[in-house]
């Protein structure tokens, strides 16, 4: 059986008045890969798990909370773990090292940029926009522009009643950790 590994995490904030909205949104973070999934080529990467970024939840600070307790639940069967392949961790201690990340994440801009041990990371996101034949197309942009951040988090608030998990909508750049 495979689990999901969650090797590096991290929280940002976007400020309530670059959102649009009333209260600061939160963008959690993780390079994330999956147990049975191993890297080939040369450079000495054989064998090591693969592992890219993405965004596990967005939303208010009590959105974001919510989301990493569900996540919480997974730990105890093993269906997810931090750190590393052999990595555990119970779920209260999993929603403990949440709420210390997002009380750190109140104190940054993502428009100011966002590092990880000192590596920066980019996040960008998706706006579906009907082309002139009524079909939706996607444009991509960084979160640092305002008024198209603003534009996203309109859409997103319009379209969470899809169900939709929040990687559907952002693509992360960041460092490759090891």
């Amino acid at each position: 059986m495979s689990s999901t590994i969650l090797f590096v995490e991290t929280m940002v904030r976007i400020p309530a008045a670059h959102a649009g909205t009333i209260e600061d949104l939160f963008i959690h973070l993780c390079q994330a890969g999956s147990s049975n999934c191993f890297e080939s080529g040369r450079n000495g990467r054989d064998g090591r798990c693969a592992r890219s970024w993405q965004v596990d939840a967005f939303g208010t600070a009590r959105e974001v909370l919510t989301q990493c307790i569900k996540t919480a639940g997974y730990m105890e069967g093993g269906c997810i773990k931090v750190g590393g392949a052999s990595g555990s961790a119970t779920p209260e201690a999993y929603i403990r090292r949440s709420k210390r990340f997002l009380s750190e994440a109140k104190k940054t801009n993502l428009l100011q940029g966002h590092t990880v041990r000192n590596e920066p990371i980019r996040v960008g996101a998706f706006i579906d926009t009907p082309d002139s034949a009524g079909k939706d197309s996607r444009e991509y942009f960084e979160l640092r522009d305002p008024g198209k951040c603003r534009a996203f988090c309109e859409g997103y608030q319009a379209r969470k009643s899809e169900n939709k998990r929040a990687w559907h909508f952002f693509t992360v750049y960041g460092p490759e950790l090891r």
